[in-house]
């Protein structure tokens, strides 16, 4: 038997984060590109780039409280910084937005899981994985929606878990503590 829980990650602020560092880099080389780039360009593309990322911070500051819309403006974001770069004239910098857009967008969407089988406790994290022996865990309870690891050398480990477990947590934790007894 095997049990897989996806757990309730909190990688939203972690992206947020990612795509300000990325908003202010952009903001800052397309600046240093416009003034030490061509002079025919110079001032055109310095006050285009203020108007497109001042306009893209007024709307990020009116929407931050509405999750979906700031989704999309995440995306309009990172469109932006590609006409910028285009208008500009380096091209070369679009393939490698194009190559963060994509990572930062699957390392956002992947989940983090927990399986449980005869075996061992495996967690399936973004980047990796760790393979965890029942003989580790003193206890492992899943009660409302909230899993507790506590591993016998004090480590205690708890997480939301996605979606409607409540009909089969009294059939996990029966499972888990037939495992963990086993180990004793």
């Amino acid at each position: 038997m095997e049990y897989r829980l996806i757990l309730k990650d909190n990688n939203e602020s972690a992206y947020r984060l990612f795509f300000w560092f990325l908003f202010s880099l952009h903001w800052t080389l397309v600046t240093l590109a416009s003034l030490f780039g061509s002079a025919k360009y110079n001032s055109w593309c310095i006050y285009t780039s203020i108007v497109l990322y001042a306009g893209l911070l007024l709307l990020f500051t009116f929407y931050r409280k509405q999750p979906s819309i700031f989704q999309r403006l995440h995306f309009i974001g990172y469109i932006i910084h590609g006409i910028v770069w285009w208008i500009i004239g380096i091209y070369l910098a679009i393939p490698f937005l194009i190559a963060i857009v994509l990572l930062s967008l699957y390392v956002k969407n992947k989940n983090t899981t927990i399986v449980f089988n005869d075996q061992a406790i495996q967690l399936n994290k973004i980047l990796g994985s760790d393979k965890f022996s029942w003989s580790q865990y003193e206890n492992i309870i899943l009660k409302d929606g909230l899993l507790t690891l506590d591993r016998k050398d004090n480590h205690l480990l708890q997480v939301e878990i996605k979606g409607g477990l409540l009909d089969i947590e009294n059939e996990f934790n029966a499972y888990c503590q037939s495992h963990l007894i086993a180990t004793y």
